[in-house]
């Protein structure tokens, strides 16, 4: 898994990952070190957490470390599990729905199962089986066509309210743009990034959602 290609410039600050726990927490690690400049080890803005289970009682511990006066620019919170307690969640989803500026959260399991929807819904999901695939379609001919194309597109995908093909749109469209480094470009990626956490609400238009990037992707190619 190429992290440097998902997560580009780290735009978001909660990410929830599905998959081999020890190589998704072996490439976390690895992008944090190499790409975001955050030493792992002995780093005091560094809090990493390895359980079965995660209870109330060690989010409060986190919370209170998130309270505590950065002295390196940026904290980092690793949480490893195999399933975190609801209580344990509604008390998370608090520090996530309102984070300290630079401030970010990697939670790592085998499973999706148990997380609450309000905690996905403020969380970036991402499954590292999942890969986006720009030889898709859809992918194609979204990046190739014209703005009407994306606008009929946009209306179709959001009368069939296929949020999944959305989705997956939208995470090729990240990788398209890792490696532009641009002013537009880190705005639209920082909107892609927000339309994925609005896509998995059912309340939200697939169909905006889609114009408003490809209006953003019309502006790119000029």
């Amino acid at each position: 898994m190429n992290l440097k290609n998902r997560l580009g410039d780290l735009v978001h600050h909660a990410y929830i990952f599905y998959g081999n726990m020890e190589k998704i927490q072996k490439d976390v690690f690895g992008f944090l070190e190499d790409d975001f400049n955050v030493s792992i080890s002995g780093n005091p803005d560094f809090c990493h957490i390895q359980k079965d289970t995660i209870y109330i009682d060690d989010v409060r511990g986190i919370i209170s470390d998130s309270f505590r006066k950065s002295l390196t620019g940026k904290k980092i919170h690793v949480i490893e599990c195999l399933n975190i307690t609801p209580e344990a969640q509604n008390s998370l989803l608090k520090i996530i729905e309102e984070p300290k500026e630079e401030t970010y959260f990697f939670i790592i399991s085998s499973r999706r199962g148990f997380v609450l929807p309000t905690l996905l819904s403020r969380s970036i999901e991402i499954n590292i089986e999942d890969i986006p695939d720009k030889t898709n379609a859809d992918y194609d001919k979204f990046i190739s066509g014209d703005l009407q194309y994306r606008m009929t597109f946009a209306e179709k995908v959001g009368k069939d309210k296929d949020r999944k093909r959305a989705e997956q749109l939208l995470k090729s469209l990240l990788a398209y743009t890792s490696d532009r480094k641009n002013p537009e470009t880190v705005y639209i990626r920082k909107i892609i990034f927000s339309s994925l956490v609005y896509i998995g609400l059912l309340s939200s238009s697939v169909k905006m959602i889609l114009e408003h990037v490809g209006l953003l992707f019309s502006n790119l190619k000029k």
